[in-house]
């Protein structure tokens, strides 16, 4: 069945050259046909590109598929045109009246950064939540498979060692779900990414299906069993080239530069030579490393960035290892946050607090700072003290004196007439 475009699109003539049926909007018209309604939230900074991937694989449904394309309105496109955004797309403010049977976020070039620093994450969040009641079911794929599953179910993401890319073999977990059906047992899908969410992390959510998963790459596809909700990990839609053209890509920031590699092989009869970086890169991460322990021991403080920020706490780049701050050890206080409290990119002194084979536990509460070394002289019994109320209690009342430090104010003792409940 036919994928109903706007007339015009650019696309649509390479659709029609490879034999898929396309209508435009003046034959829809005619059509007493119920179409299936998708709006495609198209984050991708070559929006042509990808139009026609997801029009490929949206023409193998025996339906008829009305797609419509949306833009992030709080965000300039430096990619496309402003002339193919204004004829082809519609802001959110546009189509926030209207329902569809699907909605697909795609992925974007933004994974290095926060999810809060992207500048369109507040617009992208007011969708998602938008997507509850207007949307039958909703398909994240890649980095919007990452800003989902952290917005619907405070999933963080985490910095790979190094960029996932290629092809890897996934298997079918949950055959008796119709979204696989007709799926082999073992099949290969790619992957381009940075940055990841923990299989063991989307494995504790209960409210997910974990439907495909690969020993290499992770899950790459779930979903919330009403269906509502769909993660795609990877990128199903890529055509053959995509990977490829990425590639090419990412070696261009070479381009012009020079780089020591280590030669693996000499033919002057074919006149070839092949060279391995990864030898060197490996041997000087470990170099790095071994450096690092020669030189660190528990107790001693040094100098980190920050790389990465958790709900559980953040990794510490030490320059050659990573340590982990968790978020116990960032304050003699209380941190509720810790993506409020520390930035990625941030330079911090650290405390060394313990060493373990190759993992590092990291600390901020220096001994020079600890509110409780004077105490006993500041809070001495009878002293007469002024302090901040943090949070009332059945009982009484805690009273922050500093910070590290809160003091009980029992109900009794608050007033010289009966309190029954403080708060």
């Amino acid at each position: 069945m036919p994928i109903k475009i706007q007339n015009d699109l650019p696309v649509k003539s390479i659709l029609e050259d490879e034999n898929i049926f396309v209508m435009d909007e003046n034959r829809a018209q005619s059509q007493d046909i119920r179409p299936l309604k998708i709006c495609i939230l198209n984050l991708m900074p070559l929006k042509e590109d990808t139009e026609l991937e997801l029009l490929r694989s949206l023409s193998n449904t025996p339906l008829q598929v009305d797609v419509e394309f949306m833009k992030a309105g709080s965000h300039v496109s430096q990619n496309t045109s402003a002339n193919h955004l204004n004829r082809f797309y519609r802001t959110f403010d546009e189509l926030a009246d209207e329902t569809y049977d699907g909605l697909i976020i795609t992925g974007a070039p933004v994974e290095l950064l926060e999810f809060e620093d992207v500048d369109y994450w507040d617009e992208l969040k007011e969708i998602m939540e938008w997507s509850k009641d207007n949307v039958t079911s909703t398909f994240h794929i890649c980095w919007g498979a990452q800003a989902g599953l952290y917005y619907h179910f405070g999933l963080p993401k985490v910095l790979l060692d190094k960029k996932l890319s290629g092809v890897y073999k996934h298997k079918v977990m949950n055959r008796k779900v119709p979204l696989v059906r007709g799926f082999d047992d073992y099949f290969v899908a790619p992957h381009s990414r940075y940055t990841d969410v923990p299989r063991d992390e989307i494995h504790k959510i209960k409210e997910l299906v974990v439907l495909a998963e690969s020993e290499e790459a992770g899950v790459l596809l779930c979903m919330t069993p009403d269906g509502k909700q769909i993660f795609v990990t990877g990128h199903l839609e890529y055509d053959r080239m995509t990977l490829a053209n990425e590639y090419e890509r990412d070696l261009k920031k070479y381009q012009d530069k020079e780089i020591q590699f280590v030669i693996t092989e000499f033919n002057p009869r074919r006149r070839r030579i092949i060279g391995d970086r990864k030898q060197l890169i490996v041997a000087e991460k470990e170099k790095l490393q071994k450096e690092l322990f020669d030189r660190i021991s528990v107790g001693m403080e040094v100098e980190g960035v920050v790389k990465n920020i958790t709900e559980f706490g953040a990794f510490v780049d030490l320059g050659g290892a990573d340590g982990l701050l968790h978020i116990s050890e960032m304050s003699w206080g209380r941190v509720d946050n810790p993506k409020k409290f520390l930035k990625v990119g941030q330079k911090i002194n650290v405390l060394i607090k313990d060493i373990k084979d190759t993992k590092i536990a990291l600390s901020l509460k220096f001994d020079r700072d600890n509110p409780w070394k004077d105490a006993a002289t500041k809070y001495a019994v009878g002293n007469i003290v002024t302090g901040k109320v943090a949070r009332m209690t059945d009982f009484g009342a805690f009273i922050e004196l500093g910070v590290g430090i809160d003091a009980l104010l029992h109900v009794s003792q608050i007033a010289k007439e009966h309190i029954e409940k403080p708060a």
